[in-house]
């Protein structure tokens, strides 16, 4: 796995690298399923790679959890 990122991406890339962002992905989906899985009025846009919503939603979202305010500009990037 190291090799083929360290050809695409460049040699400056480690293992530590490659486990550093699995593991922040993986917190990243944990907490996003913990608070969308059950909501209706948002949506993924896979384009942006954040999750969408009408300003009104979002805003009576945030009040009842205020936690979730970085989701609303939040975009999951890729390695």
């Amino acid at each position: 796995m190291v090799e083929a990122l360290g050809s695409t991406i460049g040699p400056s890339i480690t293992k530590n690298h490659i486990k550093n962002r699995m593991k922040t992905l993986k917190n990243h989906f944990d907490e996003a399923y913990d608070l969308f899985h059950i909501l209706s009025g948002f949506s993924w846009d896979p384009i942006t790679r954040n999750f969408h919503a009408e300003d009104e939603v979002w805003d009576e979202f945030i009040k009842g959890q205020p936690h979730a305010a970085r989701w609303r500009k939040m975009q999951i990037k890729a390695l």
